[in-house]
């Protein structure tokens, strides 16, 4: 335990630090724009090697290192412009793999290239097992015939047990539909065929000994499949399809003994439930039932890699074991008292040193490591993603729920500025983009930058949004800037009524479809907001499904099934933007493909030719999302200013960057 923090205290001495010219209190922008010191930490089988991925501009490196040892560690770069190391993965003591993720102009995240690669802990032997970026005709060998030329787009499944050459692999093939799981070895990149799934965009999951038991996809009437087989000599049999039972059932994970797996069913109605699944008689049953929430992830035994429960995240973190009484229970159960209002998870199995890695996160924690001894059962602190950040200072978010308009219950997530009584505050309205997706308790950067300025910010999971059941996210469909814009202005108005808002300083922010419902929102209800900021917004939806529909008959299809019928102009905020009577401010960037910048060009048009204030910061260099430091930085000053100038608050205070 003492070598894991020790040596991780000597890496972070060899990378960059951000150097404020002064300490402010209470956190200014300058604290909540610095690069994370790490971004993931995996410690070898046997405890000898310790691989960290860090922030290196605009990209993600990887370093090893041997604990106790002298030696600056092995740097792994991967060539290329905003390229990063991800996913890494021992396979041995001493050899590891890692995936590539790169930053496009679609997304704010990095997405996989479909690349792998394999390294020897010391530096040594560097193989890329697959991959079509870097390399457009891969030479691969084939178990018991000849090399073969072909590009893949390659992902792990699981690691082996008790082999320290191979993994198991979902290998996509140019030009096939139809995904197979592989056996690889990691230094010569050789591949055995084991299955070749039954159905289109499939994904494996295998048991705990790398046995691929379970495969998911979807043929072109995209219902979702989900089949099963006892051995590998038994052929795929089709247990679940959305098509017939209106559910989509995902496996999560296996028993310790395989017996057993366990089923994420997203029901009909209500939240998503976990199934526990006998593999030898077909038959299940409920295990895990929330009444709001859908499970937030898996809970793996302390230093096991076999799952035990799953835990839902909120102000007070719960955790439901499948075996409550059991031995992995009680241990899992006894960690929560030393992260109290944490989510824990376990990261690794054990080492050969009885140690193991744990990672807690919550709203006022970006996250951290800790190492704990599993025979003492002693914890200590290893590493923090932001250790210059005080808890203190940050602001507390709190989940509830209200009821809309027509008695549909919406989640929301209700963060007030640190120091504050709670009452009478300015309030943030901050809708999540998606508008398919969801906000969930955990530490949120523009949520603090806010509260750290003395702004309540409320974030609604409006209908539409995930996490919370099948159908409350079926509920937004076809309803854009109508039920959905309606949940948003239900919410505020609800901050209202619980005396969290002063009525006359609220203002709404979002980024893509939450720059587009924070147009509208000013748009539809001109007199509850004093201002609106857009970010990377759509603005025209049916210039927005048409640029889409271009793209793929994939989005096409998509938006036919979400996008509202019908003449669209009404609903887009360009088109009316003769409602909007208070100071808008929009962000976007010249290499946004996802949202072209031409959005919000248009909205600014058409805001100026209404006679609306409106302010503009518009990124050459930036994409779907701000990247560079300096652009994140310049972003939040100006939107603070905004804030400020309409509804209060806090002014920024912009500190230089040491030279």
């Amino acid at each position: 335990m003492k070598l894991i923090a020790g040596a991780l205290s000597a890496v972070m001495l060899l990378l960059p630090v951000a150097v404020v010219a002064q300490t402010v209190k209470p956190h200014d922008i300058e604290d909540f724009i610095r690069e994370d010191k790490f971004r993931d930490i995996a410690v070898s089988p046997k405890g000898t090697y310790i691989a960290v991925t860090v922030p290196a501009e605009d990209k993600t490196v990887l370093l090893l290192l041997k604990p106790g040892d002298s030696n600056p560690p092995t740097r792994i770069n991967v060539a290329g412009k905003k390229t990063h190391i991800v996913d890494v993965i021992w396979v041995s003591d001493d050899r590891l793999i890692y995936s590539v993720a790169l930053k496009d102009q679609l997304d704010e995240k990095p997405s996989y290239t479909g690349e792998l690669f394999a390294i020897n802990a010391d530096g040594s032997k560097s193989k890329q097992l697959a991959g079509y970026i870097r390399d457009d005709a891969m030479i691969v060998g084939r178990a018991g015939g000849q090399a073969a030329k072909e590009t893949v787009f390659m992902s792990i499944i699981n690691t082996l047990p008790d082999d320290d050459e191979n993994v198991i692999a979902s290998v996509y093939r140019n030009g096939s539909d139809y995904t197979t799981v592989e056996r690889v070895n990691v230094y010569s990149g050789t591949r055995l065929r084991l299955s070749q799934a039954p159905v289109t965009n499939a994904n494996f999951i295998t048991d705990n000994t790398g046995f691929a038991r379970f495969v998911v996809g979807a043929r072109k009437d995209q219902f979702s499949k989900l089949y099963h087989r006892k051995s590998e000599d038994d052929k795929w049999e089709l247990i679940n399809d959305e098509g017939v039972s209106g559910k989509v059932v995902s496996p999560i994970g296996f028993s310790a003994d395989n017996s057993v797996a366990y089923l994420v069913s997203q029901e009909k109605t209500g939240p998503d439930v976990v199934l526990e699944y006998d593999v030898a008689t077909g038959t299940s049953k409920v295990v895990a039932r929330d009444a709001l929430a859908d499970p937030t992830g898996r809970i793996n035994a302390v230093g096991k890699r076999h799952i035990i429960g799953v835990y839902y995240a909120g102000s007070t973190p719960r955790y439901e074991y499948f075996a409550p009484d059991s031995a992995d229970a009680k241990a899992h159960r006894a960690l929560q008292k030393a992260f109290p209002g944490q989510v824990i998870v376990a990261r690794s199995e054990a080492t050969a040193k009885k140690e193991v890695l744990i990672y807690a996160y919550g709203d006022r924690e970006p996250g951290g490591y800790y190492a704990m001894n599993l025979e003492t059962r002693k914890v200590s602190p290893v590493m923090y993603t932001a250790d210059w950040l005080d808890p203190q200072r940050l602001g507390t978010m709190r989940d509830m729920v209200f009821e809309a308009r027509d008695g549909r219950k919406i989640p929301v997530l209700l963060t007030l500025p640190p120091g504050s009584n709670g009452k009478n505050l300015p309030l943030v309205v901050h809708p999540h983009g998606g508008p398919y997706a969801g906000d969930e308790w955990s530490y949120n950067v523009d949520v603090q930058v806010l509260a750290a300025h003395g702004y309540a910010v409320l974030q609604v999971n409006f209908r539409g949004s995930t996490g919370y059941g099948r159908e409350h996210e079926f509920a937004g469909y076809k309803q854009w800037g109508l039920k959905m814009q309606d949940d948003l202005t239900d919410a505020t108005r609800w901050a209202i009524a619980q005396g969290v808002a002063d009525k006359d300083r609220i203002c709404i922010f979002g980024a893509s479809y939450g720059g587009y419902a924070s147009l509208m929102g000013v748009a539809k209800e001109p007199a509850l907001y004093k201002c609106a900021v857009g970010q990377v917004g759509v603005y025209d939806l049916g210039r927005f499904k048409s640029e889409d529909s271009l793209r793929s008959d994939n989005l096409r299809r998509y938006h036919e099934e979400v996008m509202n019928d019908g003449e669209l102009s009404p609903l887009s905020p360009n088109h009316i933007a003769d409602r909007i009577k208070v100071p808008v401010f929009l962000s976007s960037g010249h290499e946004d493909a996802r949202v072209p910048i031409e959005h919000s060009e248009m909205m600014e048009t058409a805001l100026k030719k209404a006679g609306v204030p409106v302010e503009t910061l518009y990124f050459k260099t930036e994409g779907h999302g701000i990247y560079k430091l300096e652009h994140r930085r310049e972003f939040y000053a100006k939107l603070l200013m905004f804030l400020q100038k309409n509804i209060g608050g806090r002014a920024p205070l912009v500190v230089a960057p040491a030279k």
